[in-house]
């Protein structure tokens, strides 16, 4: 995946979620440089929460705002 202007998206932190309910944060570069399967199965399997600040971001949105960032 291209580069991705981080002042375009719609959220500014990612969770992912390791084990049972235990969430850890992810880097948006980090997340970005994963592979476009990885991260579908990450975003399918629902390990993954998004948020603007305090307040989470429906994937729908979230994944909508990356690829419109990647234009």
């Amino acid at each position: 995946m291209t580069e991705v202007d981080v002042r375009d998206l719609c959220f500014d932190a990612i969770l992912v979620r390791v084990t049972g309910e235990n969430y850890n944060p992810m880097s948006i570069a980090a997340f970005v440089a994963l592979h476009v399967d990885e991260r579908i199965s990450l975003i399918m399997q629902r390990r993954l929460r998004f948020f603007a600040g305090e307040r989470e971001v429906p994937i729908y949105e979230a994944v909508k705002s990356l690829s419109d960032a990647r234009r």
